[in-house]
């Protein structure tokens, strides 16, 4: 007897404790109820996911849109209700201790931005963007930077996405830009990404001959005003859908498509003027007297430099003892009215495009003039814009649309650079 009293005293002691520990916990903690509906329909919600803010009990909601939470600590919690497609809430409760804290939710149904899609303008295959195998960056042109004064569709790409450099291949009015995406992939091949504008593939340079590198741009003959949106496929894998070609990525851009409502007309006026600025240092000339010295450089009669009483003496032939440089002259071409070949240039642009349609028919129209002259009389750069897009619902099962561009392009370049000539 003794024995078996020794070896059950513990096992009793054990379960009183037990008992008692249980007993304070069912104290220390407490149930949430409750029931969560639809607020417009009254219907219950399913599937409707509740959770103890700031710990990690939660449930779902049954058939009928109740839930049960035990063993929530007492004391003033939050309660949040979220579900797919309604937007959540967030209320306060207080959880008595052993007891139950009733709590309802009624959810507004609330907009969720889906993913957007990708169309491919070849295939007509339309994927999500997380789907696509490759990384987009996206320009919307049309919210973006409408507002700014952009002249070029170059200056759009420029500094709006990641991994995209737009490089000037010089600085007179109408010289193209080098377009880079995710660097250079060739040193004997073209690095340019491929250009569709509305699913047709355009050129994006053309080569000039005897202006140095100063190549023209048929990308920049686009009115950017034009442009609803720009899609960049960076990653190589753009060559799965376009090809070999597509290695050094593709620009997608979307021109403006009508909108229904009333006619709007939105018209614009751009005049601007360029100068050059540089502080240009003089030209040495040092020169030998064949006379007394006192004869002028230029002769008066003919007004060109004079040979008979002058030689010049560079610096060669004076190291070399074959002349003596008596003077010195500087001449500033850029600081001389007779000789400088710098003016000051100007810009002008015009423009005017109108939108509108009804529930069957929209259209967009538009036209731009530019007009730009740079800093050498000659370099000019003349463009005309006209763009007419037109989409109609023939029958609830017949779609028709049509985009059509035409661009008049008259560009001047000088010859500089490392221009042979």
């Amino acid at each position: 007897m003794s024995f078996r009293r020794w070896i059950f005293t513990p096992l009793l002691a054990v379960a009183a404790f037990a008992a008692t520990a249980t007993g304070v916990a069912s104290q220390q903690t407490g149930t949430v109820t409750g029931r969560i509906i639809d607020a417009a329909t009254q219907q219950p919600l399913p599937g409707a996911q509740i959770v103890v803010v700031g710990t990690t009990l939660g449930t779902l909601t049954n058939q009928e849109g109740r839930f049960l939470i035990p063993n929530v600590p007492s004391g003033a919690r939050q309660i949040r209700a979220v579900l797919l497609g309604y937007g959540q809430e967030v209320q306060d409760v207080n959880v008595p201790a052993g007891g139950t804290a009733v709590v309802d939710f009624e959810l507004a149904t609330s907009a969720i931005e889906l993913e957007g899609l990708v169309v491919s303008t070849i295939t007509g295959e339309a994927q999500r963007a997380r789907e696509l195998g490759t990384n987009v960056g996206k320009i919307d042109v049309s919210s973006d930077i409408e507002a700014t004064a952009v002249q070029t569709v170059s200056n759009v790409l420029g500094g709006r996405t990641e991994g995209v450099i737009v490089g000037n291949t010089g600085g007179a009015a109408g010289a193209g830009t080098r377009i880079r995406i995710r660097g250079a992939n060739s040193i004997n091949l073209s690095n340019e990404p491929l250009v569709f504008v509305d699913g047709v593939q355009i050129s994006t340079s053309t080569r000039a001959l005897g202006v140095g590198g100063e190549d023209p741009s048929r990308l920049n003959d686009i009115n950017p005003g034009d442009i609803e949106s720009i899609d960049v496929i960076k990653g190589p894998a753009a060559t799965g859908i376009y090809g070999t070609q597509a290695a050094n990525g593709v620009i997608l851009i979307t021109t403006k498509r009508g909108q229904a409502g009333t006619t709007r007309w939105n018209a614009y006026a751009e005049l601007g003027q360029t100068e050059d600025f540089t502080d240009y240092e003089g030209m040495f000339g040092s020169y030998t007297q064949l006379g007394d010295g006192t004869e002028p450089f230029f002769d008066p009669n003919t007004g060109s430099f004079n040979s008979t009483a002058w030689d010049r003496c560079p610096n060669r032939l004076a190291a070399e003892g074959d002349c003596t440089q008596d003077t010195f002259a500087t001449f500033n071409t850029a600081l001389d009215g007779r000789t400088t070949m710098y003016s000051t240039g100007n810009a002008q642009r015009y423009g005017l495009n109108v939108t509108g349609g009804n529930d069957r028919v929209t259209y967009y129209l538009s036209g731009e003039h530019y007009d730009e002259t740079g800093v050498f009389d000659w370099n000019r750069n003349n463009r005309y814009n006209l763009r007419g897009n037109l989409n109609a619902r023939i029958t609830d099962n017949f779609d028709f649309s049509l985009s059509t561009g035409y661009v008049y392009s008259d560009l001047q370049l000088n010859s500089n650079d490392n221009s042979i000539f």
